[in-house]
C-alpha cells in the first residue's frame, strides 16, 4: 500500500477478525471469572436480618453454657457436666439437665452480670441432683453420712430448700436443746453442703431411724481417732485471766457432743470441769471452762453481742458440756468493765485443719 492511499479490502478484512478475537477472548474472560464454584468472601451480605439475629443466638448461647460449665468447675468441681442440646448443660453420668433458656431473657441483657445469673440458677437446682444422687448410692452414702447441727433459724432455711428439692416434711431432727438441732445428712462437694436424710430416703435404704442415726454418730467418731496426735483444738491463753479454746476449722461442729471431745479437753486442760460452748458458726466454735468465773465474765458479754450480730447461728445460747446430757448455761456475769490485754495470745498447738 502507498502512503496516502486509502486500505485494501483484505487489509480491512484482517483488521476486523483481529479485534473480533480480541473481543472474543476478552468475553470469554469475563464469563469465567464470573461463573465456577469458589464462595464468597462475604456471604453475610445476602442472609436476612432472621439468619442474622439466629447465628448471633447461637453465639450466645453456647456462650452461656461454657460460663455455665466454669461455675460449676468452680464451686463443685465433684460435678461432671457437659454442654446439652443448644442451651442446657447436662450432670454426672445420668445427664440430668439444667436448661439456661428459663433465664435467658436476663442473661440477653447488655448488663447482666451472667456469672452471678447461671450461679444463683445452679444454687436453686443442685440440691434436687445431690439428693438423687444420695438416695441412689445407699451403700456409698450410708458410709458418709454424719449428724450436723442447726440452729432454728438455719433449720427452717434447710427445710425450703429440702422441700424444694422433693423432700417430705418434717424432717427427722432431734432436739439437742432449745433452738439447736441434730439431723443426719451427707455431705456432697466440698462438705459446705449436705443432703439431709429424709424419710423417704431413708425407707428406700431401708434403715430405720435410730440405726440411721447412730451409724451417723459412729463415722463422726471415726473422725475423731487421730486426736491423740493432732489436737481439734487451738488453746489461746489470756494473761492473768487463764484460757479457752478454738474448735479448728474443718471440723465438723457436731464433734462436741461426743465424749471423745470433752475427755480430750479435759486431758489436755487437766481439769475435770464442765465446758461452756459458744456456736455462733461452724468455723468460730470456742469454748471454756465452767468454773473460770474471771474468764466467763469477760467472754460471755462478747459472745452474747457477736450472737446479736449474727444472722444465723449455730445456737443462739451458750451449751454446758459436762453432765449426762448438754444443757443450756445459766450465767449471769458480774457487773464491771472488762479488757482484753494487749499481748498477743499464744497458742500451744499450730493450727491444723481437716479436709
Amino acid at each position: 500500500m502507498r502512503y496516502g492511499q486509502p486500505p485494501t479490502y483484505s487489509r480491512m478484512s484482517r483488521i476486523s477478525h483481529f479485534a473480533f478475537f480480541i473481543l472474543h477472548f476478552v468475553f470469554v474472560l469475563c464469563l469465567a471469572g464470573c461463573g465456577g464454584s469458589t464462595p464468597d468472601s462475604h456471604p453475610e451480605v445476602f442472609k436476612t436480618n432472621q439468619q442474622v439475629a439466629g447465628e448471633r443466638l447461637a453465639v450466645q448461647q453456647a456462650q452461656w453454657q461454657q460460663e455455665a460449665l466454669s461455675v460449676l468447675k468452680l464451686d463443685r468441681p465433684d460435678i461432671t457436666a457437659a454442654r446439652a442440646g443448644t442451651t442446657a448443660i447436662a450432670l454426672g453420668a445420668a445427664g440430668r439437665q439444667i436448661d439456661l433458656a428459663s433465664i435467658g431473657q436476663a442473661l440477653s441483657q447488655p448488663d447482666a452480670n451472667q456469672r452471678q445469673l447461671i450461679r444463683a440458677l445452679l444454687a436453686g437446682q443442685l440440691p434436687q441432683y445431690d439428693r438423687e444422687c444420695v438416695a441412689a448410692d445407699r451403700e456409698g452414702s450410708l458410709k458418709q453420712v454424719v449428724p450436723r447441727l442447726f440452729g432454728g433459724r438455719q433449720m427452717k432455711e434447710l427445710c425450703t430448700t429440702a422441700q424444694a428439692a422433693g423432700a417430705p416434711l418434717p424432717l427427722p431432727t432431734t432436739m439437742i436443746v432449745t433452738d439447736l438441732y441434730c439431723l443426719s445428712t451427707v455431705p456432697v462437694g466440698d462438705g459446705a453442703y449436705a443432703v439431709p436424710i429424709d424419710d423417704q430416703i431413708r425407707q428406700r435404704w431401708n434403715v430405720s431411724l435410730a440405726d440411721l442415726n447412730a451409724q451417723a454418730v459412729e463415722n463422726l467418731r471415726k473422725s475423731t481417732a487421730n486426736w491423740s496426735n493432732e489436737s481439734p483444738m487451738t488453746e489461746i491463753e489470756l494473761p492473768g485471766l487463764g484460757r479457752y479454746g478454738h474448735l479448728k476449722p474443718g471440723l465438723n461442729p457436731a464433734v462436741v457432743l461426743l465424749d471423745e471431745f470433752l475427755q480430750t479437753v479435759r486431758h489436755n486442760w487437766k481439769t475435770q470441769a464442765s465446758l461452756v460452748v459458744f456456736l455462733p458458726s461452724a468455723t468460730g466454735i470456742r469454748f471454756v471452762q465452767r468454773d473460770n468465773q474471771a474468764l466467763l465474765d469477760m467472754l460471755i458479754p462478747k459472745w452474747r453481742k457477736e450472737l446479736a450480730e449474727s444472722r444465723g447461728p449455730i445456737c443462739e445460747n451458750f451449751l454446758l458440756l459436762g453432765g449426762d446430757q448438754p444443757t443450756l448455761l445459766d450465767y449471769t456475769p458480774a457487773a464491771g468493765p472488762f479488757m482484753l490485754p494487749t499481748s498477743h495470745p499464744t497458742t500451744s498447738h499450730p493450727v491444723y485443719i481437716v479436709r
